[in-house]
């Protein structure tokens, strides 16, 4: 025990020795400073140069504090962002970030003794990034005790960037667009080559600028139905590049791949040279492109119409005068080439016909015979007829027929009643505005010569097929109902009596076209003289209502804010969201997360669908977004998909001061580029009997601001002093708690004894209500007012709905959420899309044909992904050497074989020797060679006749053979001549 005792004894003062340096150390407290570490992001071209003070991380930030921060480039030795200088890092050039430092709290100094600008600071070791970095003073204010520490960045790297353009499509009749229409992805990063901006239009004619494309002139107007091809050059401008290094080689020319007009294509970048390491160089800072539209779009002309006919009467002659055309967007055509001229009697443009012959100018028209005036129209370069068109005019019947090889052509034929028989065969009612869904009845129709309608109320109406009633004027067509036009009309005789001209004939032979379509009923009205009076009905199927346009709202895009979940339209009548992402630098989709960085690009998609009733314009939809006109991507009749570069919003640098509002010290500013900002602890000496309480703008516990602020502006913060002895209950702008019917306020002072009490709710008016929902509509989900996110309506219903499980947008609102995943039907091709086969929802737009070798007299242009062939071979075969009796004769350009070789052609004369015989091609190969055979055994072979090699004296055979190779000079008819000699002696 007594041992024992005294082990314990001994380890006890063994721990007290051990405890004596500790015990040391913490009773003394350094206040000195002799290190700083700060953390900075590199600078990144392209990216703004932000001066907050929040970006530094320092590493004994209980000691000091970053209060400013500053970069200057060099060699200019300019701040950036100050007094209109640079914002934006630029690659390839040099930086130097200045950050001052301030001591932080009352016991903390540097271990060194101030003296302004003679101040030793060589006691201080600062570092950022972990690299070595220059301490100095602070230029502007010497006597503040704060220190400078400079690091310069060498060289910042350049940044890669994607080329991307956006090229207006050519329009009919439109000239190309200016070189100002035409946007890049990334106006920081990219710029287009003035010089090297040209437009080409195909004529099918072959020229210097390649088969069949020809250069645009100056004020040269594109042509419907024309392919056209722009070709340009897209500069990434100073401090960015191209990613050259990943080209890929096409027949010994590098491309890059890129963007225009949403589409990936390959653009060419130039060969400059060979480094000293021996690796081929090509240009980053140029790409080339070449994009090809085809078919020039014509706006299309559904119907035409026509007046100043002369009517047929007895007598006189055909008459060739020129009709009035409707409108100015087409013409008569007078080209003989089109019409036929004179054998077709055409004169002017113009042919009048019979049911059996073609009139001549000098032919007269007879009572009873019914003629026919015929002419072809032209629209203009930028029109194009539709391939059902509609025809009207003041007097007969007209009926237009569009040429199928040339829709820019119609055929006219106007059929005029029996001449001057004072009778109307036939009668045409135009201008009939057919349903469409949505719009009102139409009753402002057009009537020829001779007849108008009833002249009573109720002679025109617009009935529901389905329930047989009326329409009223303001009533709307419904799609999916069918409507009959019913009307009755009347004669030029039943309207003048005896001062009229025309009256109707007998019904077995009259016929009414509304339209220049047959009417679904036509009988005698009522009790009144078929001559005078018919009645005439017309059903139509409600047609689709065409959408044209839409307009789209979505919030900015704010830097350093996530991207918009939700969209808006305008106008939701006939359309509904679809889909909708935005990209960064055109290819990476970003998320709810993401957030917008200044200088870069983004690009947003939208696609839309029609409601039921309604289809989508293909010649004349448009889009705008946020008051900008958007790109057509894509569209069917039931979709639409837009897309459009968005303008990332820089923030301003704010400033927040504070004022000590009666209390004592000094507190530096904050310096911030917006957004929310953690308000810092007070460090001003409070007035004596007062603590801190919160920060104010106004230096009233009305103004009190929470801890996290939201700044838009400058401002000046005032501490508000409450008293030791009293405490004052303060309210901030923000809701405390919620629950899901209402939400709530409590007092935000720190010093509240019952802080997250529901006892310390304001009691005044609007503190404690219940939930906000903006309009109140089914996808309204959040409180406008606490931000409380509700998942049901009051009825218990869900807030949004989705067409399918893999739906990603609610139609009703735009909303974006978490869908399960789309399934695919296999990957994209060259000519087919991959799509979802639960949804149809597009995931990846059909790649596009990918250029190939060029075309040339051998092969067509083929893709090079899945080589079906783009354009056909073109040019004539050049040919090559002649074909010999072993090469064949070759094409020099494309090597395609266009003559065999002939073959060897022997000789008729044996040529032998001891081992056998053979016959000479005249191109001096051997034929049909072999050993000799003696079957018969007469010493004499077989084959060739000669002697064996047992009956053969072998100086024979020694000179026959040094004689051939003597006289092969002399050509192969000699060497069988001298073989023939040989032999007969």
């Amino acid at each position: 025990m007594k041992m024992k005792r005294t082990l314990t004894v001994l380890m006890a003062l063994v721990m007290v020795f051990l405890m004596l340096p500790l015990q040391a150390l913490a009773l003394t407290v350094t206040d000195k400073i002799s290190e700083v570490e700060l953390t900075v992001p590199a600078p990144v071209a392209g990216e703004l140069a932000s001066r907050d003070a929040s970006i530094v991380t320092v590493k004994h930030h209980m000691s000091y504090k970053v209060t400013t921060v500053n970069w200057m480039k060099h060699p200019s030795e300019e701040y950036l962002g100050v007094n209109n200088a640079e914002k934006y890092f630029v690659g390839g050039q040099t930086y130097t970030v200045y950050i001052t430092l301030a001591v932080k709290g009352a016991n903390s100094g540097w271990n060194i003794d101030y003296k302004g600008t003679d101040t030793d600071y060589s006691g201080i070791k600062a570092t950022v990034n972990g690299e070595t970095a220059e301490v100095t003073h602070l230029t502007l204010n010497p006597d503040a005790k704060t220190i400078l520490v400079k690091y310069t960045f060498e060289l910042i790297p350049k940044r890669e960037i994607t080329p991307s353009v956006t090229v207006p499509a050519p329009t009919a009749g439109d000239m190309p667009p200016s070189l100002d229409a035409i946007k890049v992805g990334n106006e920081l990063g990219l710029s287009i080559a003035p010089s090297e901006y040209l437009w080409y239009e195909n004529d099918g004619k072959s020229n210097d600028c390649g088969a069949g494309w020809r250069k645009m002139q100056s004020g040269e107007a594109f042509v419907a139905g024309r392919n056209y091809r722009v070709t340009l050059a897209v500069q990434a401008n100073e401090g960015f590049l191209f990613p050259v290094k990943s080209a890929h080689d096409v027949n010994g020319t590098k491309y890059i791949y890129g963007f225009i007009n949403g589409k990936k294509i390959s653009m060419r970048v130039n060969y400059i040279g060979v480094n000293d390491v021996g690796e081929a160089v090509y240009n980053d800072t140029v790409a080339y492109v070449t994009y090809d539209f085809l078919s020039c779009k014509a706006k299309e002309i559904g119907s035409v119409s026509f007046s100043g006919f002369t009517i047929p009467e007895r007598g006189e002659k055909p008459s060739y005068t020129a009709p009035t055309m409707g409108d100015a967007t087409y013409a008569l055509v007078t080209d003989d080439a089109i019409t036929g001229g004179a054998e077709y009697g055409f004169k002017n443009g113009l042919s009048w016909t019979t049911v059996s012959k073609i009139l001549g100018e000098n032919d007269t028209f007879e009572v009873g015979t019914v003629y026919k005036l015929s002419f072809f129209v032209k629209s203009d370069s930028a029109y194009k007829f539709t391939e059902w068109l509609t025809a009207w005019s003041d007097v007969g019947s007209v009926t237009a027929e569009t040429m199928v090889m040339d829709p820019t052509l119609a055929c006219i034929t106007v059929e005029f009643p029996a001449c001057a028989s004072g009778v109307l065969n036939t009668v045409t009612v135009g201008g009939v505005r057919e349903p469409v869904k949505g719009e009102t009845p139409d009753y402002n129709f057009e009537y020829g010569l001779g007849f108008d309608r009833g002249g009573f109320e109720g002679d025109i109406a617009w009935y529901n097929a389905s329930t047989d009633q009326p329409l009223a004027e303001t009533d709307v067509f419904e799609y999916g109902e069918i409507y009959e036009l019913r009307m009755v009309l009347r004669s030029d005789l039943a309207k003048n009596g005896a001062s009229g001209e025309f009256g109707f004939a007998p019904l077995e032979s009259f016929s009414v076209k509304v339209n220049d379509r047959e009417t679904d009923a036509l009988r005698q009205y009522e009790n009144e003289p078929e001559s005078h009076y018919v009645y005439i009905s017309v059903a139509y199927e409600c047609a689709k209502a065409p959408v044209s346009d839409a307009e789209i709202r979505i919030d900015k895009a704010v830097e350093g804010q996530s991207p918009a979940q939700t969209l808006t339209l305008v106008d939701d009548t006939a359309l509904v969201f679809d889909d909708f992402s935005i990209l960064e630098d055109e290819k990476n989709v970003m998320t709810k997360d993401s957030v917008f960085v200044a200088g870069r690009s983004y690009y947003l998609t939208v696609t839309l669908r029609t409601k039921e009733g309604y289809r989508i314009d293909g010649n004349f939809i448009t889009a705008k977004i946020n008051g900008q006109v958007a790109n057509v991507i894509s569209y069917t009749e039931g979709s639409v998909t837009f897309g459009i570069y968005i303008d990332v919003e820089e923030l301003p640098i704010f400033f927040i001061s504070f004022d000590p509002n009666g209390g004592s010290g000094l507190m530096s500013e904050i310096q911030t580029k917006g957004g929310s900002v953690k308000l810092p602890e007070c460090e001003f000496d409070a007035p004596e009997g007062h603590q801190f309480l919160v920060w104010s703008i106004d230096g009233t516990t009305t103004g009190a601001v929470p801890e996290t602020l939201t700044v838009n502006e400058n401002i000046t913060l005032y501490p508000v002093w409450e008293s030791l002895n009293e405490h004052t209950h303060v309210y901030g702008e923000d809701f405390n708690g919620h629950d899901e019917f209402s939400h709530y306020k409590l007092c935000i002072s720190p010093n509240c004894p019952q802080l997250g009490s529901w006892e310390t709710k304001s009691n005044m008016p609007g503190d404690d209500m219940g939930h906000n929902w903006g309009n109140n509509t089914n996808c309204d989900s959040v409180c406008i007012d606490c931000g409380y996110v509700r998942t049901v309506n009051q009825a218990g219903e869900p807030l949004h709905f989705y067409d399918h499980e893999c739906s990603e947008i609610c139609p009703n609102c735009g909303l974006k959420r978490e869908a399960a995943p789309h399934t695919p039907n296999g990957d994209a091709t060259c000519t087919v899309s991959q799509v979802c086969t639960v949804c149809d929802k597009i995931l990846v737009e059909a790649l596009g044909h990918t250029s190939g070798e060029e075309a040339n007299c051998g092969h067509g242009k083929t893709c090079g992904t899945c080589g079906e062939e783009l354009t056909p071979p073109v040019g004539e075969h050049s040919p090559g050497a002649d074909a010999t009796c072993t090469e064949p004769q070759k094409c020099t350009v494309c090597s395609k074989e266009l003559k065999p070789a002939s073959g060897h052609s022997a000789g008729v004369e044996w040529i032998t020797d001891k081992e056998g015989h053979h016959k000479l091609c005249a191109c001096g190969e051997k034929v049909d060679a072999g050993a000799h055979t003696d079957e018969d055994g007469d010493k004499l072979c077989d084959v060739c006749g000669s002697k064996t090699a047992a009956g053969l004296p072998v100086g024979a055979i020694v000179g026959i053979v040094i004689g051939a190779v003597v006289l092969l000079g002399g050509g192969g008819v000699c060497i069988y001549l001298f073989v023939f000699k040989k032999k007969k002696a």
